[in-house]
């Protein structure tokens, strides 16, 4: 179905967002809630993409110049990004593929003045001298309507075309981990992934213009099915754990805990498709690097993120930087989960880049069983009852359903293109 460096990059994003999820509840459970700081990290550590993206820039510079020693020198005339974008469209329409992928390209004027005639042939002979747009991620229902519809992403700036999912991402971050002090990693994670797989195709649709497959739309509604069982069964646990006297708070902070938890994550989700398809948009008809992109917009997040986190932080930032000093161990910590931060952030992005957003949100909810069995494992490995999640009877069962008729939907979705 996919190329072994797809299947590897999406095998990535699975294993890496598993790491990251159950880290920063781990982190939560420890007695670290402050999520605002957590979310500066993780932009921090997207943001460190931008290493990345130059060591990479470095190492194909040096793999050029040992090539032109040893083989006849080829010239290519240097692009920058805005001028791929100039003429992206005229690249698009003689590249495209021959089933579904044309594009209309308007015609030029013809009372143009010479200059600009002369203009347009450099431009051409320019681009005859380089290799010529591939375009990349999956063509699967795109139409000439599709291109069409996005076109206005060509008279952005490049400078500028990060900041869109940069706001989207900081929205994004903020909204995912302090959903994490309100409901189990594992569910969570569920309740995202479907929900943003939900809302990608539906995006994908009106925004992207994208042919979709009954059959897919079957998919997805049961995949949302899904979704609903695994969030009855976590309002259950909570409502039997109260009843059983298990957990402290009473139905009225119960009750408020459920809906704030749920709101979050509707609005994560929200965010979270929004940014996948900005990122797709960029990557896909921009061919904008991705390690550059992912970077930026980690950078343009900490821009607005930090000034946010000093004037809504609840607890002082230098008390809390005083705190985390006084533990080594937590410092170390944070390192290591801005790292993985990073290479999450890395496969995601790849991944939207090989395939779509849909299909990224499709195999992100492999995550969840995943941080399920992890939080499992660690419950009872550990023996500490505020680490991972237990196992209870009958709840676990309707949850473990839940998470099957997902599945069964993604196969639905998959089975029929």
């Amino acid at each position: 179905m996919y190329s072994l460096q797809t299947s590897l990059i999406i095998l990535g994003m699975i294993i890496s967002g598993t790491a990251r999820s159950v880290g920063v509840k781990v982190l939560y459970q420890l007695g670290f809630d402050h999520p605002l700081l957590v979310a500066l990290f993780y932009l921090a550590g997207q943001s460190m993409a931008l290493l990345v993206y130059a060591f990479s820039k470095y190492c194909r510079r040096g793999s050029q110049g040992d090539n032109n020693n040893n083989t006849p020198k080829r010239e290519y005339a240097r692009l920058s990004i805005q001028e791929e974008d100039g003429d992206i469209e005229k690249q698009i329409q003689e590249h495209e593929d021959d089933t579904c992928c044309s594009i209309t390209v308007e015609e030029e004027d013809a009372s143009s003045s010479s200059s600009e005639n002369e203009d347009q042939s450099q431009r051409q002979s320019t681009t005859s001298k380089r290799p010529s747009l591939q375009r990349q991620g999956s063509q699967t229902g795109l139409t000439a309507e599709s291109h069409q519809a996005v076109a206005w992403v060509h008279c952005i700036p490049w400078q500028l075309k990060p900041l869109i999912p940069g706001l989207f991402n900081l929205a994004n971050a903020a909204l995912k981990w302090a959903s994490f002090i309100y409901c189990a990693a594992s569910i969570a994670e569920m309740l995202m992934s479907g929900l943003e797989l939900v809302l990608s195709v539906v995006v994908a649709r009106m925004v992207r213009k994208r042919h979709i497959h009954p059959w897919r739309w079957a998919g997805v509604a049961i995949v949302a099915v899904g979704l609903w069982l695994v969030h009855a069964a976590d309002v259950i646990l909570e409502k039997d754990q109260q009843s059983a006297g298990v957990s402290s708070a009473s139905p009225e902070q119960l009750q408020r805990d459920q809906t704030i938890g749920a709101l979050l994550i509707v609005g994560q989700c929200i965010t979270a498709v929004g940014q996948d398809m900005a990122e797709e948009l960029f990557l896909q008809e921009t061919d904008f690097p991705a390690t550059l992109l992912l970077g930026m917009e980690g950078l343009f997040g900490l821009l607005f993120g930090i000034p946010l986190y000093l004037q809504y932080a609840p607890t002082p930032p230098m008390e809390t930087l005083v705190s985390m000093q006084q533990s080594p161990w937590t410092m170390v910590y944070l390192f290591l989960l801005t790292t993985v931060f990073t290479v999450t952030g890395i496969f995601n992005i790849m991944t939207t880049g090989v395939t779509s957003s849909m299909t990224r949100n499709m195999w992100k909810n492999c995550r969840t069983l995943l941080v399920w069995v992890l939080g499992l494992v660690l419950f009872y490995a550990v023996g500490d009852e505020n680490l991972g999640e237990e196992w209870i009877m009958p709840d676990s069962f309707f949850i473990l359903g839940g998470f099957l008729t997902m599945l069964s939907g993604i196969y639905v979705y998959y089975k029929h293109k």
